[in-house]
């Protein structure tokens, strides 16, 4: 059985997002905010950052958008890199792209 990585990726962020709806305080623990993160050393906020969203449509089109791309890039790095390494450098790629993307 081969698990597809960028479902797997869906569905967390749609869990984790999800649940910082229904909770304010999980969301301001989460979420990108370099005062916090420089004064608290809450690094951990660069790649947080990716799984909250700031409303459901905003979540749907980011995790839409997602599903249809990532399952080719997903399968892009498979092709050339193999099972393991595929998936490997494809979720090194989503991750530094999360943190990138709050650099």
């Amino acid at each position: 059985m081969n698990l597809n990585l960028t479902t797997f990726i869906v569905l967390v962020t749609g869990l984790i997002s999800y649940m910082a709806f229904n909770n304010r305080d999980l969301f301001n623990q989460l979420k990108h905010f370099p005062y916090q993160e420089a004064r608290d050393r809450s690094y951990y906020r660069w790649l947080s950052s990716g799984f909250v969203h700031g409303s459901g449509l905003h979540l749907f089109v980011n995790l839409f958008v997602l599903f249809q791309f990532g399952s080719f890039v997903e399968e892009y790095f498979v092709k050339h890199h193999g099972i393991v390494f595929g998936k490997l450098f494809f979720l090194i790629s989503y991750m530094g792209t999360i943190i990138l993307a709050d650099i």
